[in-house]
Protein backbone atom coordinates (compact mmCIF):
# COMPACT_ATOMS: atom_id res chain seq x y z
CA UNK A 1 0.00 0.00 0.00
CA UNK A 2 2.60 2.30 0.61
CA UNK A 3 4.42 1.89 -2.48
CA UNK A 4 1.05 2.64 -4.55
CA UNK A 5 0.91 6.06 -2.25
CA UNK A 6 4.74 6.59 -3.44
CA UNK A 7 3.78 5.90 -6.76
CA UNK A 8 0.70 8.18 -6.65
CA UNK A 9 2.34 11.03 -5.07
CA UNK A 10 4.97 10.54 -7.60
CA UNK A 11 2.84 11.31 -10.57
CA UNK A 12 0.76 13.73 -8.57
CA UNK A 13 4.01 16.11 -8.56
CA UNK A 14 5.07 15.00 -11.95
CA UNK A 15 1.71 16.13 -13.21
CA UNK A 16 1.82 19.33 -11.23
CA UNK A 17 5.35 20.14 -12.80
CA UNK A 18 3.61 19.54 -15.85
CA UNK A 19 0.82 21.45 -15.67
CA UNK A 20 3.36 24.75 -14.52
CA UNK A 21 5.70 24.03 -17.53
CA UNK A 22 2.36 24.38 -19.75
CA UNK A 23 1.25 27.81 -18.04
CA UNK A 24 4.74 28.96 -17.95
CA UNK A 25 4.93 28.16 -21.99
CA UNK A 26 1.29 29.47 -22.28
CA UNK A 27 2.37 33.04 -20.39
CA UNK A 28 5.68 33.01 -22.74
CA UNK A 29 3.79 32.57 -25.97
CA UNK A 30 1.53 34.99 -24.89
CA UNK A 31 3.52 37.54 -23.86
CA UNK A 32 5.86 37.36 -27.38
CA UNK A 33 2.15 37.82 -29.23
CA UNK A 34 1.33 40.68 -27.86
CA UNK A 35 4.63 42.17 -28.27
CA UNK A 36 4.28 41.39 -31.75
CA UNK A 37 0.94 42.86 -32.01
CA UNK A 38 2.32 46.33 -30.05
CA UNK A 39 5.12 45.93 -32.48
CA UNK A 40 3.10 45.93 -35.47
CA UNK A 41 1.07 48.70 -33.99
CA UNK A 42 3.83 51.21 -33.44
CA UNK A 43 5.07 50.36 -37.07
CA UNK A 44 2.11 51.01 -38.96
CA UNK A 45 1.64 54.27 -36.83
CA UNK A 46 5.16 55.09 -37.68
CA UNK A 47 4.50 54.24 -41.57
CA UNK A 48 1.05 56.02 -41.34
CA UNK A 49 2.81 59.24 -39.63
CA UNK A 50 5.50 59.06 -42.41
CA UNK A 51 2.65 59.28 -45.12
CA UNK A 52 0.98 62.40 -43.67
CA UNK A 53 4.51 63.88 -43.08
CA UNK A 54 4.98 63.63 -46.57
CA UNK A 55 1.94 65.31 -47.11
CA UNK A 56 1.93 67.83 -45.02
CA UNK A 57 5.31 69.12 -46.46
CA UNK A 58 3.61 69.07 -50.40
CA UNK A 59 0.67 71.23 -48.75
CA UNK A 60 3.18 73.52 -47.45
CA UNK A 61 5.08 74.30 -50.70
CA UNK A 62 2.07 73.78 -52.70
CA UNK A 63 0.47 76.87 -50.10
CA UNK A 64 3.48 78.80 -50.52
CA UNK A 65 3.85 78.59 -54.18
CA UNK A 66 0.62 79.33 -54.92
CA UNK A 67 -0.05 82.00 -52.11
CA UNK A 68 -3.04 79.48 -50.93
CA UNK A 69 -5.31 80.88 -48.45
CA UNK A 70 -5.17 79.38 -44.62
CA UNK A 71 -8.60 78.01 -44.68
CA UNK A 72 -7.57 76.17 -48.07
CA UNK A 73 -4.56 74.77 -46.64
CA UNK A 74 -6.19 73.54 -43.19
CA UNK A 75 -8.86 72.02 -45.24
CA UNK A 76 -6.37 69.96 -47.55
CA UNK A 77 -4.45 69.25 -44.65
CA UNK A 78 -7.55 67.84 -43.13
CA UNK A 79 -7.78 65.01 -45.66
CA UNK A 80 -4.49 63.72 -43.85
CA UNK A 81 -5.45 64.22 -40.11
CA UNK A 82 -8.78 62.62 -40.30
CA UNK A 83 -8.03 59.62 -42.28
CA UNK A 84 -7.54 57.42 -39.12
CA UNK A 85 -11.29 58.86 -37.04
CA UNK A 86 -13.51 56.98 -38.16
CA UNK A 87 -11.86 53.70 -39.54
CA UNK A 88 -9.52 51.14 -37.92
CA UNK A 89 -5.47 51.74 -39.08
CA UNK A 90 -4.55 47.89 -40.53
CA UNK A 91 -2.30 47.57 -43.43
CA UNK A 92 -5.19 47.77 -45.57
CA UNK A 93 -6.13 51.58 -44.11
CA UNK A 94 -2.30 52.34 -44.45
CA UNK A 95 -2.02 51.46 -48.25
CA UNK A 96 -5.27 53.24 -48.62
CA UNK A 97 -4.10 56.34 -47.04
CA UNK A 98 -0.74 56.18 -48.55
CA UNK A 99 -2.65 55.92 -52.21
CA UNK A 100 -5.00 58.81 -51.53
CA UNK A 101 -2.42 60.99 -50.36
CA UNK A 102 0.35 60.47 -52.72
CA UNK A 103 -2.41 61.02 -55.44
CA UNK A 104 -3.52 64.04 -54.04
CA UNK A 105 -0.31 65.35 -53.98
CA UNK A 106 0.71 63.97 -57.48
CA UNK A 107 -2.46 65.97 -58.80
CA UNK A 108 -1.59 69.45 -57.02
CA UNK A 109 2.21 69.45 -58.30
CA UNK A 110 0.75 69.36 -61.90
CA UNK A 111 -1.58 72.10 -61.27
CA UNK A 112 1.51 74.13 -59.47
CA UNK A 113 3.36 72.96 -63.07
CA UNK A 114 0.41 74.57 -64.56
CA UNK A 115 0.32 77.52 -62.85
CA UNK A 116 4.03 78.30 -62.80
CA UNK A 117 3.65 77.34 -66.75
CA UNK A 118 0.90 79.81 -67.78
CA UNK A 119 0.10 82.23 -64.58
CA UNK A 120 -2.98 83.63 -64.08
CA UNK A 121 -4.26 82.17 -67.13
CA UNK A 122 -4.31 78.70 -65.20
CA UNK A 123 -7.17 77.06 -63.60
CA UNK A 124 -4.66 75.65 -61.28
CA UNK A 125 -6.85 78.02 -58.02
CA UNK A 126 -10.03 76.91 -59.40
CA UNK A 127 -9.68 73.60 -59.71
CA UNK A 128 -8.24 73.57 -56.02
CA UNK A 129 -10.89 75.64 -55.02
CA UNK A 130 -13.80 73.23 -56.25
CA UNK A 131 -11.98 70.22 -55.06
CA UNK A 132 -11.71 71.77 -51.37
CA UNK A 133 -15.49 72.44 -51.82
CA UNK A 134 -15.99 69.48 -52.48
CA UNK A 135 -14.49 67.89 -49.34
CA UNK A 136 -16.81 67.06 -46.29
CA UNK A 137 -17.91 70.17 -44.76
CA UNK A 138 -17.53 68.61 -40.87
CA UNK A 139 -14.97 66.25 -39.30
CA UNK A 140 -17.56 63.23 -39.77
CA UNK A 141 -17.67 63.30 -43.32
CA UNK A 142 -14.17 62.27 -43.39
CA UNK A 143 -15.22 58.43 -42.61
CA UNK A 144 -14.21 55.20 -44.57
CA UNK A 145 -16.96 55.52 -47.55
CA UNK A 146 -15.47 59.08 -48.14
CA UNK A 147 -11.63 57.60 -48.39
CA UNK A 148 -12.81 54.35 -50.09
CA UNK A 149 -14.93 55.96 -52.43
CA UNK A 150 -15.70 59.61 -52.69
CA UNK A 151 -12.41 60.88 -52.85
CA UNK A 152 -10.80 59.23 -55.96
CA UNK A 153 -14.15 61.17 -57.70
CA UNK A 154 -13.20 64.10 -55.51
CA UNK A 155 -10.05 64.03 -56.97
CA UNK A 156 -11.24 64.27 -60.54
CA UNK A 157 -11.79 67.72 -60.17
CA UNK A 158 -8.23 68.37 -59.40
CA UNK A 159 -6.93 66.65 -62.98
CA UNK A 160 -5.92 68.97 -65.59
CA UNK A 161 -7.84 67.73 -69.13
CA UNK A 162 -7.01 68.31 -72.95
CA UNK A 163 -9.78 70.86 -72.81
CA UNK A 164 -8.32 72.86 -70.10
CA UNK A 165 -4.58 73.30 -72.05
CA UNK A 166 -7.15 74.23 -75.14
CA UNK A 167 -8.84 76.79 -73.55
CA UNK A 168 -5.67 78.00 -72.32
CA UNK A 169 -3.58 77.90 -75.89
CA UNK A 170 -7.28 79.75 -76.87
CA UNK A 171 -6.81 82.35 -74.33
CA UNK A 172 -2.91 83.16 -74.75
CA UNK A 173 -3.93 82.94 -78.40
CA UNK A 174 -6.53 85.57 -78.34
CA UNK A 175 -4.32 87.64 -75.99
CA UNK A 176 -1.93 87.17 -78.97
CA UNK A 177 -4.30 88.51 -81.49
CA UNK A 178 -5.33 91.65 -79.28
CA UNK A 179 -1.84 92.27 -79.32
CA UNK A 180 -1.02 92.46 -82.82
CA UNK A 181 -4.43 94.49 -83.36
CA UNK A 182 -3.50 96.76 -81.03
CA UNK A 183 0.37 97.10 -82.67
CA UNK A 184 -1.47 97.74 -86.14
CA UNK A 185 -3.26 100.57 -84.75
Amino acid sequence: MSWVLVMLSGLIVTALFMFAILIVAFIYIDSKNKNKKKQLRLDQVEQANNVRSRYKVDIARLAEELALTPDTRSKLLMIGNNFFVYQAMNELAISNLTFSLDKISNLLSKLQEDFNSHGEESSAIDKIDSFIGALPQSARGFNSAFYNGNLSVVCQLLSITESDNEEQQETESDDDNDSSDNQLL
